[in-house]
Parts: C-alpha cells; sequence; structure tokens
C-alpha cells in the first residue's frame, strides 16, 4: 500500500479502514434481513449497535488478553465480509431489494468521511494529523482527540501512562473509541495516528446510520432523508466535529429510534429527549465518581443500552 501521504495512499488506507470498520456492521444487517426482520429502522439500529459492540469486545479482549484481541482484529472484519458474501447470496425479492436500500447509509458514511479527510488534509498536515484537525475548521481547539490514539498505544504496548497527556486521562474518552482504533491494526501496522484519525472521522461519521434510522422510524419519505443528510453534511458543526473524531452525535437519535419497536408517537420521543438527558447525568455522576472512573467516564456511551431495555 502506498503512504498515506499521496493521494492514492489516503484514499486506498480510508477504504481499508472502512472496510475494516464497518464489515461487521454490515454482516449484522445482512443476517437480521436473513432472520426475516424487515424494518429498516430497526435494521439500522442493529447495525449502529454492532458497530459499538465490536469497539467494546476489541477493547476489553486486547486490554485483559493481547492475544485475543489481536486475534478478534484479524478474523472478525474477514469472518463478517464470508457471512455477509454467504448469507447475501442467499436472499431473493423483497429481502435483497432491502438489503441494497440498508447499505445506502453505510456507503453514505464512506463518501462523506473521505470528503471530510480529503478537505481536512487539503493543505497537508499528514504528518500530524491530530494538530492539523484540531485547527483545520475552526480556531485551535483541545487535543483531547488525540486521546484515544494515545490510550490505543498503551494498550499496544502494555504500558498505559497516567496521565495519558498533559492533565488528560483514559478517563476522557470512553473504551469505545480506543477499541475502534485497535480494529485496523493488525492490517495496518505503519503510520497509526493517521489509521487513528481516520477512524476517528469514520466512526464520527455513524451519525448518518443513526440519522437514517431515526427518520424512517418517523416515517419520513426517503426524498426528504436525503435532504436532511444533505442539511446535515454541509453544517460547519458536523463537519469540524467529524473532523476531530468525537463519537458524539448518533447515540441521542440511537435511543429515540428505538421508541418503534414500541409503536409510540411524537409525544413518546418528546418523553426520551427528558430521559436522554436524565440518564445521561445520572450514569455520568456515576462513572465519573465512582470505582471505574480511570475506564469509563463518559455516561453517554452506556446511554444506548437504554433503548434496548427502556
Amino acid at each position: 500500500m502506498q503512504p498515506s501521504g499521496t493521494p492514492v495512499g489516503l484514499i486506498s488506507r480510508s477504504l481499508l479502514v472502512f472496510l475494516v470498520l464497518f464489515l461487521p456492521t454490515v454482516a449484522a444487517m445482512t443476517a437480521a434481513l436473513k432472520k426475516g426482520c424487515r424494518n429498516l429502522g430497526l435494521i439500522g439500529l442493529l447495525g449502529l449497535a454492532t458497530t459499538g459492540l465490536y469497539g467494546y469486545v476489541l477493547f476489553w479482549s486486547w486490554l485483559f488478553w493481547p492475544r485475543v484481541g489481536r486475534l478478534v482484529a484479524l478474523v472478525c472484519p474477514i469472518a463478517a465480509l464470508a457471512v455477509t458474501l454467504i448469507i447475501g447470496r442467499t436472499l431473493a425479492g423483497p429481502a435483497r431489494k432491502l438489503l441494497r436500500a440498508s447499505l445506502v447509509p453505510i456507503l453514505l458514511i464512506g463518501v462523506y468521511a473521505i470528503m471530510v479527510l480529503g478537505l481536512g488534509f487539503m493543505y497537508g498536515g499528514l504528518d500530524t494529523p491530530f494538530k492539523t484537525a484540531e485547527r483545520r475548521f475552526s480556531h485551535p481547539l483541545p487535543n483531547d482527540n488525540a486521546i484515544p490514539f494515545i490510550f490505543a498505544e498503551g494498550v499496544w504496548w502494555h504500558v498505559i501512562e497516567k496521565p495519558l497527556v498533559g492533565d488528560w486521562h483514559s478517563s476522557d474518552r470512553p473504551p469505545l473509541q480506543t477499541g475502534l482504533t485497535l480494529a485496523p491494526e493488525r492490517f495496518l501496522p505503519h503510520d497509526r495516528e493517521m489509521t487513528a484519525q481516520m477512524v476517528g472521522v469514520f466512526t464520527q461519521s455513524t451519525w448518518i446510520l443513526a440519522l437514517w434510522a431515526f427518520l424512517l422510524t418517523l416515517e419520513i419519505d426517503s426524498e426528504a432523508v436525503l435532504l436532511v443528510h444533505s442539511g446535515c453534511m454541509t453544517s460547519g458543526f458536523v463537519l469540524t466535529n467529524t473532523s476531530l473524531g468525537f463519537i458524539a452525535l448518533g447515540l441521542p437519535l440511537l435511543l429515540l429510534g428505538s421508541q418503534k419497536q414500541f409503536r409510540t408517537r411524537y409525544w413518546t420521543i418528546a418523553v426520551s429527549l427528558l430521559v436522554f438527558l436524565i440518564a445521561t447525568v445520572v450514569v455520568w455522576c456515576v462513572l465519573m465518581f465512582g470505582p471505574f472512573t480511570t475506564v469509563l467516564h463518559q455516561g453517554t456511551y452506556a446511554v444506548p443500552l437504554l433503548a434496548f431495555t427502556a
């Protein structure tokens, strides 16, 4: 593979990162269709949840059993590709049509993330990706976008600094993003800082899948869904945060979208917003001041569990 310092190298590395991250997501969505699920919104939520589960499994396995973590990082994408191809070939008629529809937001994530990376590094900065992301679309921002990479490096080398950098601790970013940062390590062992930046951009772009599932839950027509996505993609707020690689935009939509399972209406969505805010504060307080503060700090990432238990 060409060095990521060239345009071809940047695109090829980005495509490989994209495949490693989202093949398990596509496999889960394909399996759901095989099992008879025909609700696109629910399929999208399942795909988003699979991405989160994938990150947590990678992190904990790599942290406690590094050999197992390396094996999981190597086998999961390959197995997911096999599952997708094998099951996908057996789908026919409406199921195959739904599979093509469910792939639209996944492909859109890839296109948008590569576009953000291209815009971000248009004027160089490939040798210092995190610093470039901190300044490219805004005034200089805090360097906490590098925490998942620094934490992942500590897990990789079995030496976790305390604090990680400056006064930042591992608790200032959840293990989900660190786990996903470790996902491409077996395929792209070199230039890991640039790979980590790509992982951040791709995973932050999962808001596209979350928003897609949420709008389908509200039974919005496809033209309006595309219009809403287009508006969000051109937002300066979304562009800046996507470039920084924060996984923060999709999870409230995951909670809201899950309400489809209960056949609820708009008033339930309003209640869900309130529940989300309360749950975030409560979980954050518990994790902030509890015994696990060095590993789990941002309770927002525990909130998706409520989507399936509320």
